[in-house]
């Protein structure tokens, strides 16, 4: 079973879980068919997204905007400490997606 922790919010208790192996490859394949994304909920983290935190909690992105960003750090930072290969495979993909945008760039920009 995987790990469990609460985390307080105001008015709200939230349990955060590890994701499991399957969990995080069924989000990279989410992420690479280009599934939607809110650009609010996105940028609430410099290195996550509302989404992502809500993926290891029990209770949904929707449920989580109600509160501040700032409110919300302890919950990001809990869901970062039990989820450390999530957050590993995030940056990659990140990585590997800029990189790729700066090759696409360069070629836009040089002359045929």
């Amino acid at each position: 079973m995987a790990a469990e922790n609460t985390v307080p919010l105001k008015g709200l208790v939230v349990t955060v879980r590890e994701l499991a192996v399957e969990e995080v490859r069924t989000w990279a394949k989410e992420v690479e068919a280009g599934a939607p994304v809110d650009p609010l909920r996105h940028f609430v983290f410099d290195d996550c997204s509302l989404d992502d935190v809500a993926r290891m909690c029990d209770c949904s992105a929707k449920e989580l905007e109600r509160y501040g960003a700032t409110e919300l750090i302890p919950l990001r930072d809990k869901a970062k400490a039990m989820n450390p290969y999530f957050f590993r495979v995030r940056g990659v993909l990140l990585g590997t997606s800029q990189t790729l945008q700066v090759a696409a760039e360069q070629q836009i920009l040089m002359p045929s």
